[in-house]
């Protein structure tokens, strides 16, 4: 049994119009629903309700395809004519749109109603300064809380007919101390399918940051081990998600081009894309164009498994497409009914190792511990090449903090990195917000790599 949002009769009368003018049509709807509450210094600064809906087609026809949107649905006819107009004139493409599918079609919308509103997210700001601030008074604090609705409903020439609806929770805080000329920033937030269950813990992690940051160690330039916290390893992350994309591969500019069956990491390492990991914000059934998720290595014990793959670069390398294609604006990465489906991440996750990141810390004389960078999307990413400033990363020796360095930097290439430099991974694991040219969210542990050079 299909679910029957209100602007069903919308998407069934555009594509039967399509058909008419095509070899194939699919239409996209979306419907996102925000919710937003932010806090700047303690104080309430943005309280935000937002609703965006509108549905995307796409018509092939003579081996071309062209696409159109609206959000205006009283004009939602004129989809046809101009994806009709403008398909002599596409890309010529040769994909299919996919088939029906056995496909879960219940809502992922459930839980309590209260703790989306605006009031629930207003109320843990406030908790969250007001722990924060009860460390130190003269932390500037900030806070803020979003609650995205999501229904996605996609319909095709081909008989593919399902929709899913969802919703997800992030949280976000932040702690600003300025010491004479030190200015400290330390941040953490939350994410997931379900609203956060203690906000106090999260207050008390960037406390802790900041109780050891506020202190700083002078730091010259120095090969050393870097244990990489989830929040860096995410940006250093970046790298892998612009050359695993099929839209890369496909145009032959990605370094893992004619890489499938190939060693390119550590063998200890592997890397999945998980769409069905329970809880998790990027957990879907299908991508936008209707391709049903699955969970796949990406890498399996250092070894390249699977790209990316959207219908047209799936089609291009002549290979299945993994269901990775998703509307998302390019900058921001926002669900969006206009742009056309690119090769996506769902959940990213790479599995536990054996110890705690404390227990690693406590078996080095001297290591970094790297938690925020900075300017990482300025390398050649597409290459596996990252740098980035060293924004929070703090000195330890014999398991004790020393102290913050400040003016520093690393990076490296992330295919050598991962191949010669890795060490372990820990068994503590967090999730992370997609990071730049990545959407979804990840699940990474602590990771360890040796002789990383450091410039102060």
């Amino acid at each position: 049994m299909k679910n029957s949002h209100p602007y069903r009769h919308i998407v069934e009368k555009t594509l039967d119009r399509a058909r008419e003018h095509s070899d194939q049509a699919e239409v996209f709807f979306l419907g996102l629903k925000q919710r937003s509450v932010g806090h700047r210094n303690s104080k309430l600064r943005e309280l935000d309700e937002t609703e965006n809906i509108g549905i995307g087609l796409r018509m092939i026809r003579d081996g071309r395809i062209a696409q159109a949107s609206t959000s205006n649905f009283e004009r939602a006819e004129d989809l046809t004519r101009q994806a009709s107009e403008l398909v002599r004139y596409g890309e010529p493409v040769d994909m299919q749109f996919p088939a029906n599918a056995d496909i879960d079609d219940s809502s992922a919308v459930t839980g309590d109603d209260s703790a989306a509103s605006i009031e629930s997210l207003v109320s843990i700001n406030e908790i969250l300064i007001d722990q924060i601030r009860s460390y130190d008074e003269s932390i500037m604090a900030n806070a803020g809380g979003a609650v995205e609705e999501i229904t996605v409903h996609v319909m095709n020439s081909n008989g593919f007919d399902h929709e899913y609806s969802r919703r997800s929770y992030q949280y976000y805080a932040a702690g600003i101390l300025a010491e004479g000329k030190n200015i400290l920033t330390c941040y953490d937030f939350h994410l997931g399918q379900s609203p956060i269950a203690s906000p106090s813990d999260l207050a008390k992690q960037i406390i802790e940051q900041i109780r050891i940051g506020r202190k700083n160690v002078p730091f010259s330039s120095e090969v050393l081990p870097i244990l990489f916290t989830p929040a860096a390893v995410t940006d250093i992350m970046a790298a892998f998600s612009a050359g695993i994309s099929g839209s890369g591969v496909a145009r032959g500019i990605s370094p893992l081009v004619g890489k499938l069956g190939e060693k390119i990491i550590d063998e200890r390492l592997s890397i999945l894309d998980d769409a069905f990991y329970p809880g998790a914000a990027g957990s879907q059934p299908f991508d936008d164009e209707g391709v049903p998720c699955r969970t796949k290595y990406l890498v399996r014990n250092g070894v390249l498994e699977n790209y990316l793959l959207d219908l047209k670069s799936a089609t291009r390398l002549k290979l299945c497409p993994t269901g990775n294609g998703f509307r998302y604006t390019s900058l921001i990465k926002s669900r969006s009914y206009v742009p056309s489906p690119s090769p996506s991440l769902t959940n990213m996750i790479i599995p536990e190792g054996i110890r705690t990141h404390e227990e690693i810390i406590r078996d080095f004389g001297r290591i970094l511990v790297v938690d925020q960078l900075t300017g990482v999307l300025l390398g050649n990413l597409i290459n596996g090449d990252w740098s980035g400033n060293i924004e929070y990363g703090i000195l330890y020796e014999n398991g004790e903090p020393l102290g913050r360095i400040k003016n520093a930097m690393t990076g490296g290439n992330f295919y050598t990195m991962f191949s010669h430099q890795y060490v372990e991974s820990s068994r503590d694991r967090k999730w992370t917000a997609g990071f730049g040219g990545s959407a979804g969210s990840n699940l990474f542990p602590f990771i360890l790599c040796d002789a990383m050079n450091v410039s102060g």
